[in-house]
């Protein structure tokens, strides 16, 4: 009886192994990987960016708003390493994010997560897998309209203009 409690229990933490991961949790398996690459501007360079910015434009007003920034490039990992993270970010379901946004192109998957309270952005992750698997953390107070017209802005301005 013992046994069967074991190993039940043992086979419902391994079920389960997806539900509950934190991004923390995730870039913390895979940035020590050979040939990974990690880089985390933490939120004391993001303050002393707030100081020096003296720019006025909308991309330094969105910076502004913006605590830290995670990158992990593994795009010169083993073809294990990548197939893991690939599996990784398929059962990953990150609790209080939403689905923003899921494409295919030439074989890459991006997927993008956002995590809101109201109409403010505090968290948005971006997975992309396949030859180049990335994932990118940004945490800041960003409101939606900024993100909109950060993403919006460039293809306006070059429709208002002919290009």
């Amino acid at each position: 009886m013992k046994k069967t409690i074991i190993i039940l229990a043992l086979l419902l933490g391994i079920s389960q192994s997806g539900i509950g991961q934190t991004v923390n949790d995730l870039f913390g398996k895979y940035k020590h990987e050979k040939q990974a690459e990690y880089v985390n501007l933490s939120p004391f360079l993001f303050a002393f960016l707030k100081l020096v910015t003296l720019e006025d434009d909308e991309d330094s007003a969105i910076a502004k708003h913006i605590r830290s920034v995670c990158v992990l490039d593994m795009e010169k990992c083993s073809s294990s390493t990548k197939e893991r993270f690939v599996k990784d970010v398929k059962q990953c379901h990150l609790k209080g994010y939403e689905e923003l946004l899921r494409a295919t192109d030439d074989g890459q998957q991006v997927r993008v997560l956002l995590r809101q309270k109201k109409d403010v952005v505090r968290d948005l992750v971006l997975f992309i897998t396949g030859d180049d698997c990335t994932m990118i953390h940004i945490e800041g107070k960003i409101r939606k309209s900024d993100l909109n017209g950060l993403i919006n802005g460039p293809t306006s301005k070059k429709m208002k203009h002919g290009s």
